[in-house]
């Protein structure tokens, strides 16, 4: 049991390795042989069925699933975009309008089709608030906005006002303050004038 435990990954990797062979040799092959390419391609299809695991999206939109057709559009291939129709016989169609993009093999003729996530695409919507006010309160509300913006401005104006009043009342002090020093200054000298001097001579 243990000796069929330690070979099982030495297996796959051999395994993946093959697989990996065939695809590099498959698209190395592809511009000038493209049936070898499209042999090598089904081998590897086979042996990854084999191995019982998933077939990768990007594998399943490059190689063709059927014939192993490397699928380049525009060259093996050929891309649409499809629109499903509701079906009659169903009464409430949930797939409507849903998109698919289409790969046509120009080998085999087999198609691949992908769908296309629409939820992804939608815009996130905002949510809408299941709280409502009352009329005779948003009209309260309003009127009370308005007062507010009309009464606002008129204690800025006067504290503007009686700053600019403080400033001349204080500039007109100190400029009395100078005149009345500059007099002192002058009335303080030597006591003696122009009539002073004539009576003295």
């Amino acid at each position: 049991m243990s000796t069929v435990l330690s070979t099982q990954p030495k297996r796959w990797a051999a395994h993946d390795a093959r697989l990996n062979y065939l695809d590099q040799a498959a698209h190395f092959l592809a511009p000038t042989a493209p049936s070898t390419a499209a042999f090598l391609q089904s081998g590897h299809s086979e042996l990854t069925f084999e191995k019982s695991a998933k077939v990768a999206e990007e594998r399943r939109r490059s190689v063709c699933g059927a014939c192993g057709n490397i699928m380049l559009p525009g060259w093996t291939c050929r891309v649409d975009q499809e629109v499903c129709k509701p079906h009659k016989q169903h009464a409430r169609p949930v797939q409507t309008g849903a998109k698919s993009i289409v790969y046509h093999c120009l080998g085999c003729k087999s198609k691949t089709r992908f769908p296309v996530n629409r939820e992804s695409r939608r815009p996130m919507r905002p949510k809408a608030r299941n709280t409502m006010e009352a009329p005779g309160a948003k009209q309260k509300g309003l009127q009370g906005t308005i007062s507010a913006s009309r009464t606002a401005p008129q204690p800025e104006v006067s504290s503007t006002a009686s700053t600019k009043q403080k400033n001349r009342t204080r500039k007109q002090a100190g400029l009395s303050a100078q005149l009345a020093q500059t007099k002192s200054n002058s009335k303080s000298g030597l006591g003696l004038d122009l009539m002073d001097f004539m009576k003295s001579g």
